[in-house]
């Protein structure tokens, strides 16, 4: 008996992940809301990086502190070297 593999869901940062990457981050770039030169995948990579972190240690901690910690760095980040001025 040969199995089929099995076909696991994506994870929701995946999902944001590969958004960003292929479409709402070329979207934002020819509507001209990110500053010339920002990589797309590059600021995909530091969301999804710095979110699946702050989970994990929201989990250990049994608190929010590191959500709501990473929630305003990620502002200040996408307020001052992404989003066009």
């Amino acid at each position: 008996m040969i199995l089929s593999p099995v076909r696991l869901p994506v994870p929701p940062l995946q999902q944001v992940y590969d958004s960003f990457e292929s479409t709402a981050g070329l979207d934002a770039q020819e509507r001209r809301e990110m500053q010339s030169g920002v990589d797309p995948k590059g600021v995909a990579t530091v969301i999804v990086a710095s979110l699946e972190g702050a989970l994990m240690m929201s989990r250990l901690q049994r608190n929010d502190e590191a959500l709501r910690r990473v929630q305003l760095h990620l502002n200040r980040y996408l307020d001052q070297e992404v989003a066009r001025k």
